[in-house]
C-alpha cells in the first residue's frame, strides 16, 4: 500500500510504502482526485522509486515533476527493456536521468538543433552492446513521439546505460572513466608493443573489465586468496605488471581511485587476456600471452 505524502502533479506523488520507506511513484493520472493521506491505485503505478531518506525523495520528486509525463513514461519503457538485457537494478537508476536527457533531446530535434558528443568513437568501441540497444531505443522514441532523433543521440543514451550499470550519479564520471580506458589502451600499445583494433571484441571486454574493476574496488575489499592466486602471473610478466601499475596511477590521478595490490593484479590479468584475445605479444620480445586461465601455474 502506498500512502500519499505530497502530490506534485497528476503523474507524480511522494508517498510512503507499507514498510515505511519514502518513495516517489509515477504514472499517468496516478494522483487524480487522491488526497494527501489517501492511497495510490497500484494499477496506475508505472515506476516506484525508493529513496534513501525524505530529503532525497523530495529532491527526486521535484526533479521528476518538472519533466513531461509522456517523457517519463517513455524513459520508463526504455528502462524496463534495458533492465531485461542489462540487469533489473539498472532500470531504476536509468529512468530519471534518461528522461531528463530525452526531454532536452526531443526539444532540440523539434527545433532543428543538432549537437555532437565527445568520445563517440570510444563509446562505440568500448560499449557496443549499449550502443546497439540505444540505437534500437531511437526507433521506439520515434514511434512514441513522432520525432526522429539524430543517430548520434545513441551515444548519450548508451552512456546513460553505462552510468546506470556503474551506479554513479553523473555521466561526467562515466566519460572520465571512458577517457581513462582509452588512455590505458594507448599505454598498453606503447609499453607492450601491442595494438588492438578498435572494433575487436577484446577492446569491449577490456573496457568492461575496467568498469567492473572500479565497481568492485568501490564495493568490496581485497580477497587474500585471490591475491595469492594472481601474484604468480604478475611475477612471470613484469612488463605487464609495470603497465598495470601505470594504469593504476592514471585511475588515481584522473578519477581519485586508489587501487590496492589485488586491483593491480586483476589489471595484470585483464591486460594479459586482452593481448591473448587479440593474438598479440605480452612484451616487446613477442612472447604470446597464453597463460591466463590458471595464473597460479608457474613456469
Amino acid at each position: 500500500m502506498l500512502v500519499v505524502r505530497k502530490v506534485l502533479n497528476n503523474s507524480v506523488v511522494l508517498c510512503t510504502d507499507d514498510q515505511g520507506r519514502d518513495c516517489v511513484a509515477t504514472g499517468r493520472g496516478i494522483a487524480f482526485l487522491v488526497p494527501v493521506g489517501g492511497t495510490v491505485d497500484p494499477a496506475l503505478v508505472q515506476r516506484l522509486f525508493v529513496a534513501a531518506d525524505p530529503d532525497s525523495a523530495d529532491r527526486l520528486a521535484a526533479r521528476i515533476a518538472t519533466l513531461p509525463a509522456e517523457v517519463v513514461a517513455l524513459a520508463t519503457a526504455i528502462g524496463d527493456t534495458a533492465g531485461q538485457e542489462f540487469g533489473d537494478q539498472l532500470a531504476e537508476r536509468l529512468v530519471v536521468p534518461l528522461a531528463d536527457h530525452l526531454d532536452g533531446a526531443l526539444e532540440r530535434a523539434r527545433a532543428g538543433v543538432t549537437i555532437d558528443y565527445p568520445l563517440r568513437w570510444e563509446t562505440e568501441a568500448f560499449y557496443p552492446g549499449q550502443v546497439r540497444f540505444a540505437r534500437s531505443a531511437l526507433g521506439l522514441i520515434e514511434r512514441e513521439t513522432g520525432v526522429l532523433l539524430p543517430e548520434v543521440e545513441a551515444i548519450p543514451i548508451a552512456l546513460h546505460l553505462v552510468n546506470a550499470e556503474l551506479g554513479t550519479t553523473s555521466v561526467g564520471a562515466t566519460l572520465d572513466l571512458t577517457r581513462v580506458v582509452a588512455e590505458s589502451l594507448a599505454l598498453i600499445e606503447d609499453r607492450l608493443g601491442t595494438g588492438v583494433p578498435a572494433g575487436h571484441p577484446a577492446v569491449a571486454r577490456f573496457a568492461a573489465h575496467m568498469h567492473h574493476l572500479v565497481g568492485r574496488h568501490r564495493a568490496t575489499g581485497p580477497d587474500p586468496t585471490l591475491t595469492a592466486f594472481l601474484r604468480p602471473l604478475a611475477d612471470r610478466r613484469p612488463e605487464v605488471a609495470r603497465c598495470a601499475h601505470r594504469i593504476a596511477v592514471l585511475l588515481r590521478d584522473r578519477l581519485g581511485e586508489e587501487l590496492d595490490e589485488q586491483d593491480e593484479l586483476l589489471l595484470v590479468l585483464h591486460i594479459t587476456r586482452l593481448i591473448a584475445d587479440s593474438g598479440g605479444p605480452t612484451n616487446p620480445g613477442g612472447h604470446p600471452a597464453t597463460e591466463v586461465d590458471n595464473p597460479a601455474n608457474g613456469h
